[in-house]
């Protein structure tokens, strides 16, 4: 995988910041957790929101220049009455975030095509002003797994109709969570960090009903999607922009997953040859796993309930398996491993 991005970058002289990882990752909209507080020898013992399932799908991206891009959520309905226009909602599509809905929830079709033309395209065409490089003809890398739109005949020959200059890497099947950069630096902070400003908020609501005497067992919290989705925009914004503050930590990510060294000449000289001696260039090969269960990032996280965010990246980072920089895990060029719960 990384010698194919190698060669691609050398081929088309593409900078580290056009070099795109990104995956679809669940969040609840209200966190919940077994554990609370009660008296001891209780046997019935209440927990607000234990049965809260509902979700929302938020595709998180990093460049590897260190750089977040903007993210994308997905609402559940079916029509755009579901996604928030609230200030927040406003103020992160001013930051070239992508709200939108689908009937489950779920990412498709259509969103990743959204994805595309609202996040990834836009995102081309501001490096590339910054840069001082010609969009119309600077070519990009996108890095995703190997789930089922992904690797589509569909998807793929819309990309190659519409967007010719951006090539698709795939994560091979079954490697997630060593390979793919979101995976293993990006999701988890991004979710503890959510989870702490809702605890904070949960918090502050049973804190004000217990100011004002109401009984413990008359304790409620509104966490109707109507009552939260006014808060939930904020949320993410605290966490994307505290991520966003962490380059060197997500740079560390993409090392780890062995693309730490794609822009040195001496890893470059390694890779080309390997690519041309084993004719990774021209592999196309779909091989799509059926039997892999949901995503990394449906995983049940230990919970680090006082750790910042930095704290739980460097967890991320300090985790024993690191990808040698002169190894490549090959992987077929077409994407993702179903693991990413959208199946």
């Amino acid at each position: 995988m990384a010698y194919r991005i190698v060669a691609l970058v050398k081929t088309y002289d593409i900078p580290e910041e056009l070099v795109i990882n990104s995956d679809k990752t669940a969040l609840h909209i209200g966190p919940n957790t077994d554990q609370t507080y009660d008296v001891k020898g209780v046997k019935d013992v209440k927990n607000l929101g234990k049965d809260n399932k509902r979700q929302i799908i938020c595709t998180v991206s990093s460049a590897a220049s260190g750089d977040l891009l903007p993210l994308q959520l997905i609402f559940q309905g079916k029509t755009t009455v579901v996604v928030p226009k609230d200030p927040g909602a406003v103020a992160v599509r001013a930051k070239g975030w992508h709200l939108t809905m689908s009937s489950n929830h779920w990412s498709n079709q259509q969103t990743m095509r959204e994805f595309v033309d609202q996040v990834i395209v836009p995102w081309h065409a501001k490096q590339c002003e910054e840069l001082g490089r010609v969009s119309s003809s600077q070519h990009y890398i996108w890095n995703i797994d190997c789930w089922k739109v992904h690797i589509s005949e569909e998807f793929r020959g819309w990309l190659k109709e519409n967007h010719p200059l951006l090539h698709l890497v795939f994560v091979p099947t079954n490697c997630t969570s060593k390979l793919q950069v979101a995976d293993v630096v990006l999701q988890r902070p991004f979710k503890h960090r959510f989870r702490t400003q809702f605890n904070l908020w949960q918090s502050q609501q049973v804190a004000c009903q217990v100011l004002n005497e109401v009984q413990p067992d008359n304790i409620q919290l509104q966490l109707g999607i109507k009552e939260l989705k006014c808060h939930l925009v904020g949320w993410l914004m605290g966490s994307w922009e505290e991520l966003a503050g962490l380059k060197q930590m997500i740079k560390k990510g993409w090392t780890k997953c062995g693309m730490g060294k794609i822009h040195e000449a001496k890893f470059e000289a390694k890779a080309l040859s390997e690519c041309l001696t084993r004719g990774l260039l021209v592999l196309e090969a779909v091989e799509e796993d059926t039997t892999v269960g949901l995503e990394g990032d449906i995983e049940v996280l230990t919970h680090m309930e006082h750790a910042s965010l930095a704290g739980v990246m460097e967890a991320c980072l300090d985790d024993q398996f690191d990808v040698p920089s002169d190894v490549d895990l090959e992987g077929s060029d077409s994407e993702e491993d179903g693991s990413d719960g959208e199946d």
